[in-house]
């Protein structure tokens, strides 16, 4: 199967590197962007894999690109206005979980088969990365040329190891979609301990209401200015921030139900838009009906 990713370069999305991009972005660090705005620049082809992947968007070409609501999210955790963490893990733990989401927004049927090519069916007795990437691309991707296999294989082989999937999924020789949930943010299967690789247990109800109640201190004091109009997703990664640094967590459906069951007894209006979940995430998801909803804005007015 062809990539549907716009543009993908084997310099990967290298958290480190990611994070000092749209931290540069936002701040406006002249030498970030300038960094980026140079021709093959390594900064420059990470920042073309971000916007593949949403983190990115160009409105003004050639000026450097804009941080999306779902590259913000990925630094949420380093803004000024975010309380010292307990836990120095937590920026690191969110970084990944924001990249698997974009991974699974925009990108999931062609990790899912990459994944099952490199770390499944590949001959054990291939042991050279240049070997097994020449293995795949006769007997998988024969419509690649090798300047394109290696930007392709460079790129997947970069998520793979920056979401640490392997730790989750292993190398099951009959891996199918049902394995996959084990991986999938958005599967009420998702494996939060294996994952975030530590003990995690599920937050009370009483518990989640003081930290959805910090996390809206937050976005009205510091995110929101006169529009009291918000990102749900912004909101959302504020909580998992929070409740990551308390040893918490739950899946994004079980999260979405609850946390859109206390909002709505706080009068917090929610918003449904046509906004990409690409750039914008899904934001809190409904899916007690026959359709599942995606509330991507609230309202503190």
């Amino acid at each position: 199967m062809a990539c549907i990713l716009k543009d993908y370069y084997k310099e990967g999305v290298p958290l480190g590197d990611s994070t000092k991009i749209v931290l540069g972005l936002l701040d406006n660090d002249k030498v970030i962007v300038d960094e980026i705005l140079r021709d093959y620049s390594r900064f420059r082809l990470i920042a073309k894999n971000l916007e593949s992947l949403g983190f990115l968007i160009h409105t003004h070409a050639p000026a450097a690109p804009e941080v999306t609501v779902r590259g913000g999210t990925l630094v949420l955790s380093k803004r000024p206005y975010i309380p010292r963490l307990r836990r120095e893990s937590v920026p690191t733990e969110i970084g990944r979980f924001v990249l698997l989401k974009a991974v699974r927004d925009a990108d999931w049927q062609c990790f899912r088969e990459f994944y099952i090519a490199r770390f499944v069916n590949i001959p054990q007795s291939l042991t050279k990365e240049t070997k097994i990437k020449d293995s795949i691309r006769v007997n998988y991707y024969p419509q690649y040329l090798p300047g394109n296999m290696d930007h392709w294989y460079g790129l997947h082989l970069s998520l793979v190891k920056e979401i640490n999937a392997e730790k989750v999924l292993g190398r099951q020789e009959n891996i199918r979609d049902e394995s996959l949930k084990l991986l999938d943010p958005y599967c009420r299967g998702f494996q939060a301990k294996s994952f975030f690789n530590r003990p995690l247990q599920q937050p009370t109800f009483r518990r989640l209401e003081d930290i959805v109640d910090k996390a809206l201190a937050i976005c009205k004091n510091e995110l929101l200015g006169s529009s009291y109009v918000g990102h749900c997703e912004t909101l959302k990664t504020l909580i998992q921030i929070f409740m990551l640094n308390a040893d918490l967590f739950e899946d994004e459906l079980g999260l979405s139900e609850k946390i859109i069951r206390i909002l709505k007894d706080r009068n917090v209006g929610l918003l449904r838009s046509n906004y990409s979940i690409l750039t914008d995430g899904r934001g809190f998801i409904d899916d007690r009906g026959t359709e599942q909803l995606s509330f991507k804005l609230f309202s503190l007015s």
